[in-house]
């Protein structure tokens, strides 16, 4: 009796499971692999509203004016220093510049960064010398690339709103340029 029962759990379990794989999605047999697929395509700002890219390129912006702000106080590596003016007189620019884009389209900038850009300037304000070089500029790396994913998908975006669409596809170039530049700058 004992084996009858067991052989009908496994073919139900087999059986389960065959209907599962033809009615359930990728993402239901393999959890993990959607869950990372959803994750790599809301980084890069797939389905972004307009008032979500305004926010958290704002956000981004003040987060790279402010670290830039901390290497001229904190860096003595001349690289480092001229690479956080440009930072800054860029952003500064490219804030101006959103702001118009945002007000095109009825947005408003937020006043204050979201919490994992808040969090990169106070992990590098605990930092110092070449602990403070190493990190900024990972820091800048890793945050331009992320940028460039999301304005690339904001640039391309039918439902963004056309200024902030036009804001994106201009930034790209400059962005790409940080990328570039924090890629070379000499550890």
């Amino acid at each position: 009796m004992y084996n009858r029962i067991l052989c009908g759990v496994a073919l139900l379990g087999t059986a389960t499971f065959g209907w599962a794989q033809e009615t359930g999605t990728q993402a239901d047999m393999q959890p993990e692999q959607g869950r990372a697929e959803a994750r790599a395509s809301e980084s890069k700002g797939a389905g972004m509203s307009t008032q979500e890219f305004v926010r958290r390129a704002a956000s981004d912006s003040m987060a790279e004016i402010q670290a830039g702000q901390l290497a001229l106080d904190k860096s003595r590596n001349p690289e480092i220093r001229s690479y956080a003016q440009r930072m800054i007189e860029d952003h500064t620019a490219a804030t101006e510049k959103l702001k118009s884009a945002a007000a095109a389209e009825n947005v408003t900038l937020p006043s204050s960064m979201q919490t994992e850009q808040h969090r990169m300037v106070q992990k590098l304000e605990s930092l110092d010398g070449e602990a403070f070089d190493r990190e900024y500029r990972k820091s800048m790396e890793k945050d331009h690339d992320k940028a460039i994913a999301m304005f690339e998908s904001a640039s391309q975006s039918p439902q963004m709103g056309e200024s902030v669409r036009e804001f994106a596809a201009s930034t790209l170039p400059t962005l790409k340029e940080h990328h570039d530049l924090a890629e070379n700058l000499a550890d």
